[in-house]
């Protein structure tokens, strides 16, 4: 499938484990509640795609375009998504437990109740995200942009925060129980105590 274009293509509850999407084009497609175990989606284009309750645990789909898609209670775990284009996806109750995110575009995603623990996001774009309920316990975050986020409710105990910028976040009941913060741009300022 490689080279396969396919606009709005059906593969729900496809079995499409160990298959090669690396460069197709996807837009719109439907992967809904497929299997797509150990398959190489390396910079391929699924804009606006439904992948929603797909199991994609430990895909490597670096450099993928997944603007828009709708990833909704989608198994994301271990899955690698370096320089990801994530920007507007739905990704609520997504489990994305130790997903490999550094340089992904977050920017404007829904990650509402999402399940996100000890998970590389060194780097990512979340500016304007909407993390409401997430669990982000033990993840990296260092250098990440978290401007303008949600985080109520927002579990972010243990996590390394250096560097990040969480300028205009919205902080309400979120928890920092041994949180790395160095240089780290809160709402309130700059606070560097744990460096």
């Amino acid at each position: 499938l490689r080279t396969v274009v396919g606009p709005g293509m059906q593969f729900k509850m496809a079995d499409l484990s160990g298959t090669n999407l690396s460069g197709g084009s996807f837009p719109g497609a439907s992967f809904y509640r497929a299997h797509m175990l150990q398959a190489i989606i390396l910079r391929t284009d699924l804009r606006g795609a439904d992948l929603s309750e797909a199991n994609l645990h430990g895909v490597d789909m670096s450099g993928a375009n997944l603007a828009g898609a709708k990833l909704v209670g989608t198994s994301l775990t271990s899955t690698i998504l370096v320089e990801a284009d994530l920007s507007g996806a739905n990704m609520q109750t997504a489990r994305l437990a130790d997903a490999k995110l550094p340089g992904a575009n977050l920017r404007g995603a829904d990650l509402r109740k999402a399940d996100l623990p000890v998970t590389n996001l060194i780097g990512a774009d979340l500016r304007g995200a909407n993390l409401d309920g997430a669990n982000i316990t033990l993840a990296n975050l260092t250098g990440a942009n978290l401007t303008g986020a949600n985080l109520t409710d927002v579990s972010l105990d243990a996590a390394d925060l250096t560097d990040a910028d969480l300028t205009n976040a919205i902080m309400v009941r979120t928890t920092m129980d041994k949180t790395k913060l160095c240089r780290t741009k809160l709402p309130t300022g700059v606070d560097s105590s744990g460096c």
